[in-house]
């Protein structure tokens, strides 16, 4: 995700520095750009722990391994910047928890237990959800929903992803499926609000549309389970559905919309 994180890096760059004589700075207001982190917490959670399959699998394992330490910084860089934010008494507790599942997950992928990493994976996405929404409703304002539905998506698609390697290490539960044909309806139905939000400008209506084709081709590897050939494809298509979706997060962020709440409410992120 290098543009939200040369976002990041930049925003916790430019907090100014008090002074030993002077009070604090008062802190500024949240933004929707706020969510962004909280974003970068949920979708990590389940990149992470895909990244850790492929490598068991043989997958990719050199980019993979890459990637993962890459993606272990910066979810650590996340935290920082949210820990940099106004905290209501609401989003210090979730922000706590969050730090908590991530301090452990974070050992745990340096060889730990598989299925140790899938429940922290999924406790971390459901707290890093409930902290999008806290900052959200702090807000006050619906000017960060397509932001934060726009984020979500790259979590979903590294879900589906990671429960797809899940699946090739063994796991062919009837729980598993179920989940997968989860997220891969809210995917889509996710999908459909933003190509058909009012807001949306002709550039950011093409990167939607780019963002489908991959979905597509996703899709259709997602389906055959039995297919080891096809991992490789969930793999690479995972990544670069990420790419796309962070372009149209922060094409939103530019554009500034006022747009009406979405309905989208999800048990990955507002539980």
């Amino acid at each position: 995700m290098p543009k939200l994180v040369a976002l990041l890096i930049l925003l916790s760059s430019c907090l100014p520095l008090p002074s030993a004589s002077a009070a604090p700075p008062k802190p500024e207001p949240l933004q929707a750009r706020d969510i962004l982190p909280a974003g970068v917490l949920r979708t990590q959670s389940q990149r992470l722990a895909k990244l850790h399959h492929q490598i068991r699998l043989d997958i990719n394992t050199e980019s993979a391994r890459v990637r993962l330490a890459t993606g272990i910084a910066e979810t650590d860089r996340a935290l920082e910047a949210l820990s940099a934010l106004p905290a209501t008494p609401r989003i210090a507790r979730s922000l706590v928890r969050c730090r908590t599942f991530w301090q452990e997950m974070r050992g745990e992928l340096r060889g730990g237990d598989t299925a140790r990493i899938n429940d922290l994976a999924d406790a971390l996405m459901i707290a890093a959800g409930k902290l999008a929404f806290d900052i959200e409703n702090e807000l006050g304002t619906p000017a960060g929903r397509l932001v934060d539905l726009s984020i979500r998506q790259n979590m979903l698609a590294q879900r589906l992803a990671r429960l797809y390697m899940q699946a090739q290490l063994g796991d062919r539960s009837q729980s598993l499926r179920v989940d997968m044909q989860q997220a891969r309806i809210e995917f889509s139905m996710s999908l459909g609000e933003l190509s058909g939000a009012p807001a949306n400008t002709r550039t950011i209506g093409e990167s939607i549309e780019l963002a489908r084709m991959q979905w597509l081709f996703f899709e259709n590897a997602l389906a055959k389970l039995g297919d080891r050939a096809l991992a490789r494809d969930v793999a690479t298509t995972s990544e670069r559905i990420m790419q796309m979706m962070d372009a149209v997060a922060l094409q939103y962020m530019e554009t500034g919309p006022a747009v009406p709440s979405l309905a989208s409410a999800s048990p990955y992120s507002r539980d």
